[in-house]
């Protein structure tokens, strides 16, 4: 073989495994704190490979973050059914700061100490003794360019985690000693959102569009879509200036925090770099193994190995091997707000619209295919262990579980859901599930809904914002194959908002953000009997929840105040 052909295929080989981060095993092993010194860990590309591969280790992917449970099964869209689980607490306002939910202080600025490490000893010098190996100036040298341009947008984006969770946090721009850090003092909110905004101004034009940098790449490594982009940088700028405008952190309501937000996403979607396929030609609805990779509206997302536990947790009950299946479930306020496929909404008083909820009598889908996209109801279509069949969740019917203490909200999730894996004993299967953090049609509703702050219209544009909220919208409604209705006010971007979105970790964060909490307080599913050859649907209602305002915000650990008094606490923790 070649040896130049050899050398690139040891280097796409290297790559894959640095990047695929939830497989890899080995992201401390150059490090600090390994024992290596510095001079020898920022001295080889394979250890900066190494080095930024484990800021990337960070990443989010909400899987079961609580316990098991999504954050999705503390709002309003699904519940987890074990009442043993750990989203109980929040359920009952039992967390605390002893008793802590999804607590990442710790971990968040433990990757931000290391980008700031790495941003503080990197030097391309020091490498310059490669510089007549193959593949240096093709290969290494580009990447290693990039990387602490992506390890600040990682840095700015485990800031963005934070304040979304705690609100005013140090903002640490260098490393610090043990008796330095444990005296530094909470920044505002607005200033973290002024350091992200700075740093992703600053650092997008220096990134590419696409790491597509190998174009002799055989084995197809979809363009290495889990690297730091420039899209990534806008995206994570709109996000960031989405929240900061929002009622919980713009009381005021000061329109020009709308207007930077509409302009932040409108800056993003004017590239054209990005594109929504329609519903059902997306590969990003339609697998969730590497083809995910290949969408045309996917910016940024965490990579993830290949496993079956999100499926064990959650595929329907009474499946062969599935032995904890039905943990996180959608319930009925989620569902109701899927319209009919002509645009009409769904009424429970509407003797039609609940008799044929889902399916017509032929089976026909009759609702917004996003419902079918997110949910399993009642007569879906099931594949698992190589077998078509129809889901029953009729009481005391094949997917209705009699186990006791475990609720029935009537329906199953399909989002995330993977209808290869297999988890019958001695055929099983797996599958990488790969989670999305930032997708094309997040901005376009980032969009819709800054806009249409700024004018109080859905049509409105003018020579900055000069895409209107409802032309924003109907982009996703087209997509989607449902038609616009007559009239778009914020009620209604905030529904389609939540069709869209449904399972990728939004809603959580929407309501906290709108300050509309108290929605999670009643959560609903349906009954579903049957009488001769009827089905009868009704609402029944699942859970009373608590909700106190003090939950806008986590609390910070009660261990951290007591190591640096300086930080205060939380309102109402």
């Amino acid at each position: 073989m070649n040896m130049n052909k050899w050398n690139k295929i040891k280097a796409l080989v290297i790559l894959f495994a640095c990047f695929n981060f939830v497989a890899c095993e080995s992201f401390l092993d150059i490090d600090e704190s390994t024992g290596k010194d510095k001079e020898t860990a920022y001295s080889y590309f394979k250890s900066l490979n190494s080095l930024t591969g484990y800021v990337y280790s960070g990443l989010n992917s909400d899987f079961g973050d609580v316990g098991g449970a999504l954050r999705e099964s503390a709002t309003d869209n699904a519940l987890y059914t074990d009442p043993k689980g750990k989203a109980y607490d929040i359920y009952n306002d039992l967390w605390s700061p002893t008793n802590r939910i999804d607590d990442v202080w710790k971990k968040y600025y433990g990757f931000i100490r290391s980008a700031n490490s790495f941003l503080e000893n990197f030097n391309l010098e020091r490498v310059e003794r490669f510089k007549y190996a193959d593949d240096y100036e093709s290969i290494w040298l580009p990447k290693a360019k990039m990387y602490p341009n992506e390890v600040r947008i990682l840095r700015s984006y485990y800031y963005f985690e934070l304040i979304k969770r705690y609100g005013e946090v140090p903002l640490l721009t260098r490393t610090y000693g043990i008796e330095e850090v444990n005296t530094v003092k909470k920044s505002t909110f607005d200033e973290v959102v002024k350091f992200i905004v700075d740093e992703c101004n600053e650092v997008s034009p220096l990134l590419p569009i696409s790491h597509d940098l190998i174009t002799d790449n055989p084995d197809g490594f979809f363009g290495e879509t889990g690297r730091v982009t420039r899209g990534t940088a806008m995206a994570l700028k709109a996000r960031t200036l989405l929240y900061a405008a929002s009622k919980l952190h713009n009381p005021s309501n000061n329109k020009d925090k709308w207007r930077a937000a509409a302009k932040a996403s409108l800056d993003l979607i004017n590239t054209g770099w990005y594109s929504l396929q329609g519903e059902a030609a997306d590969p990003l609805f339609n697998k969730l193994d590497n083809q995910v990779l290949t969408s045309k509206q996917l910016i940024f997302e965490r990579r993830n190995s290949k496993s079956n536990s999100f499926e064990k947790t959650n595929l329907p009950y009474n499946l062969e091997g599935v032995s904890s299946g039905g943990k996180n479930v959608p319930s009925q306020n989620l569902v109701d707000i899927y319209e009919f496929n002509d645009g009409t909404p769904f009424n429970w008083a509407n003797a039609t619209h609940k008799d044929q909820p889902y399916f017509d009598a032929t089976g026909k889908k009759l609702r917004d295919p996003r419902l079918y996209r997110n949910v399993k109801c009642n007569g879906s279509d099931v594949y698992y262990n190589k077998k078509n069949f129809k889901l029953n969740t009729v009481e005391n019917g094949t997917h209705y579980t009699t186990l006791l203490g475990l609720l029935n909200s009537g329906y199953y999730m399909n989002r995330y859901i993977d209808k290869n894996v297999n988890l019958v004993t001695g055929v099983t299967q797996s599958y990488n599930h790969h989670y999305v953090l930032f997708r094309y049609a997040e901005v376009l509703l980032n969009y819709a809904e800054a806009a249409y702050e700024v004018f109080g219209s859905a049509t409105a544009t003018d020579g900055e914002l000069t895409l209107s909220a409802s032309d924003a919208l109907k982009q996703v409604r087209d997509a989607a194959g449902m038609p616009m209705p007559a009239v778009v006010d914020l009620a209604f971007i905030r529904d389609e908002r939540r069709r869209e979105l449904a399972f990728e970790d939004h809603r959580f964060w929407d309501l906290r953000r709108w300050m509309m909490g108290e929605k999670v307080k009643e959560i609903y599913g349906v009954k579903i009997t049957q009488e001769g050859d009827k089905i009868i649907y009704t609402p029944v209602k699942l859970q009373d929840r608590i909700w106190d305002d003090k939950m806008y915000l986590y609390p910070i650990s009660l261990n951290e105040n007591a190591i640096n008094p300086n930080l205060t606490q939380n309102e109402g923790w």
